[in-house]
C-alpha cells in the first residue's frame, strides 16, 4: 500500500503541473480536495483508478492513471479544418526487465499521443529509459511536432514551484518576448540564458526560445509590492 501511496503524490502532483500549464482537470479536481485529508483523497484515488483498471482490463494500475487533458483557452486546428482545445497527453509506462521501460511501452505513448493530437506528450515512468526506445519516441514526436516529455516517478514527488524559494515565473508571448528584449536592449543571445533541463523550466514545459518573466521578492521584505524583475530566455539543456 505504501506503494501505491507513492504513485498517488506523484498522480497529485502531475494534475497540478497540468492545471498550472492552463489545462482542464475538472474530471480530476476531486483528488486535490483541500477540504479532505490526505486519506479521504487517497481511498478517492485508489478506489476510481483501481475500478478504471479492472474495467478496462489493464494489465496494470499504471496505465489507468493516463490522461488526455484540455488547454483552457488555447486551441488547434486539424487538418481536416476542425478547431478543438489544445490537448495534451498523459502516459503513465511500466518499467521491464533491468529497471528499463520496454520499447512498446515507449511505442505505445507515442501512438496515443498522436492518436488524441496532444502537442504535447508526457511520459510518467518508474524506470530508466533504455536508448533505443527513447531515440524510437523522440523520433516519432520530431516528426508529427510533438513536445516530448519524460518525468520520472521521483521528480513528481512533490510540485517543483511550491518550494518556498521559487518565485513567481511567467512565460511571456513570442510577441511580447521580442518588445521586451528590444526594450531591454539586449538580444537573445545575451540574456541570460534558462536551461531546457532545468526543473522549473520542465514542470511548465516551456520551449526554446520563450522569454521568462521572474518576479523575485526582495530579500527580507515579505512585501510582494518590493519585487525584483528579472528575465531570462530558455535555451538548450546544460550537462
Amino acid at each position: 500500500m505504501e506503494k501505491r501511496r507513492r504513485l498517488f503524490d506523484v498522480k497529485t502532483t502531475q494534475i497540478i503541473m497540468v492545471r498550472d500549464r492552463g489545462f482542464d482537470i475538472t474530471a480530476e479536481q476531486a483528488l486535490l480536495g483541500e477540504d479532505d485529508t490526505y486519506d479521504a483523497r487517497f481511498t478517492l484515488f485508489n478506489d476510481h483508478y483501481s475500478r478504471a483498471a479492472r474495467e478496462a482490463n489493464l494489465a496494470d494500475f499504471r496505465y489507468a492513471l493516463s490522461q488526455v487533458y484540455y488547454h483552457s483557452t488555447r486551441s488547434i486546428t486539424l487538418t481536416d479544418g476542425q478547431v478543438i482545445p489544445e490537448p495534451l497527453y498523459v502516459f503513465y509506462g511500466v518499467k521491464g526487465k533491468a529497471n528499463k521501460v520496454p520499447k512498446d511501452v515507449i511505442e505505445k505513448f507515442a501512438a496515443n499521443t498522436i492518436k488524441y493530437y496532444a502537442r504535447t506528450g508526457i511520459l510518467v515512468i518508474n524506470g530508466n529509459l533504455n536508448k533505443e526506445g527513447a531515440n524510437e519516441a523522440l523520433a516519432v514526436h520530431e516528426d508529427k511536432q510533438v513536445y516530448w516529455q519524460v518525468f520520472s516517478d521521483a521528480e513528481l514527488a512533490f510540485p517543483v514551484i511550491y518550494h518556498q524559494r521559487v518565485p513567481r515565473h511567467e512565460a511571456l508571448s513570442e510577441l511580447d518576448g521580442r518588445n521586451k528584449l528590444i526594450e531591454l536592449r539586449t538580444t537573445s543571445s545575451q540574456i541570460k540564458p534558462y536551461p531546457l533541463n532545468d526543473k522549473i523550466v520542465q514542470y511548465y514545459g516551456w520551449k526554446l526560445g520563450t522569454v521568462i518573466k521572474i518576479y523575485q521578492n526582495l530579500e527580507g521584505t515579505g512585501n510582494l509590492v518590493n519585487l525584483d524583475i528579472g528575465y531570462r530566455l530558455v535555451a538548450p539543456s546544460q550537462d
